[in-house]
């Protein structure tokens, strides 16, 4: 199927998510922390980029890394004024604890030494709200780098919060950046993406909400995987929204050069795929908006879904204006 639709990048899942948490309870690849569900990625890397010629990019949560036993590790949150461990949603090592970082870290090295790929997309989980994190290991990172003695929360929701917000967006992504030379010591030849919430881009004071910033990773990783999905952010005109999503990233990369553009395939409010017919019209509106880079999720192989037509029609390298 990936060889039929002629087109040049896949974004594989390296991890394994059978209940779609995006947490990431075992890999793909052998390693040093968590189990192994199946020995794949490699194989399936290796077949899709000799059978169809595509790069094949490693598909990996940031933080969301579960393992027995090491719940004090994770983001903490503020709620009613009470600090808790985060146990909803992502479920994030905190990036300012250190023996976090060197699981993470470790997790990449070993992808890097037992596959072979093209690239690392890093997952969405990759924020931090306005209310975390407030671990012991994120006070005591704050109080070093903002040269704070006796810093507390209050500081941090208060006097301090527009340098702790500016101040977590920046170590989140220098956390990433270490992590892909982790790999390019393996690999070096690898492209980097993240993805990034499209509220980001359509609403900048956002930033407080995930600690991500799109000027940002346009200046961090070879590319920036917005993710355009209007069902899933529950745009009510879902066209409309597209193209204001559009307007607002050609302010920072006006010809799309970085920019990837992520389309989703399936309703996931109502669990129902989206028409064949709406894709071709979503995929042909980021055309003519000049978006050179623009892909789906999922690909839902087994029902033809998207349907090869609608592909080949908007996204093969045969038909492709820009010819990338």
């Amino acid at each position: 199927r990936i060889k039929l639709m002629q087109i040049n990048t896949v974004y594989l899942q390296a991890f394994a998510d059978p209940d779609g948490d995006g947490n990431a309870e075992s890999l793909y690849f052998p390693n040093r922390h968590l189990p192994v569900r199946q020995d794949l990625f490699n194989r399936v890397a290796w077949q899709l980029r000799t059978r169809s010629k595509v790069n094949v990019y490693a598909w990996l949560p940031v933080l969301s890394f579960v393992k027995p036993d090491t719940e004090n590790l994770r983001v903490q949150r503020l709620t009613n004024n009470t600090v808790a461990t985060v146990d909803t949603e992502y479920l994030r090592l905190s990036p300012f604890n250190e023996t976090a970082r060197d699981l993470i870290e470790d997790i990449y090295e070993d992808l890097a030494i037992h596959a072979n790929f093209a690239g690392i997309i890093f997952h969405d989980d990759a924020y931090l709200n306005d209310f975390e994190d407030f671990s012991p290991a994120a006070i005591r990172y704050a109080a070093t780098v903002l040269k704070q003695k006796n810093l507390s929360r209050i500081d941090l929701q208060g006097s301090l919060k527009q340098q702790w917000k500016k101040l977590k967006t920046q170590e989140i992504t220098n956390f990433t950046l270490r992590l892909a030379n982790r790999v390019k010591w393996y690999r070096p030849e690898i492209k980097t993406a993240r993805n990034i919430y499209s509220n980001i881009i359509i609403n900048p004071n956002s930033e407080e909400w995930f600690s991500q910033n799109y000027q940002n990773m346009l200046e961090s990783y070879d590319y920036t995987a917005i993710m355009a999905m209007p069902y899933m952010e529950k745009a009510n005109n879902p066209t409309d929204w597209l193209l204001e999503l559009t307007k607002k990233a050609a302010i920072y990369d006006p010809k799309f050069k970085k920019t990837v553009f992520e389309l989703q395939s399936v309703d996931w409010m109502t669990q129902q795929p989206i028409p064949n017919q709406t894709l071709t019209l979503h995929m042909r509106l980021l055309l003519q908006q000049g978006v050179q880079n623009f892909g789906y999720y999922p690909d839902n192989f087994i029902n033809n879904h998207p349907s090869l037509p609608v592909v080949k029609s908007t996204m093969s390298l045969n038909t492709f204006p820009f010819g990338q």
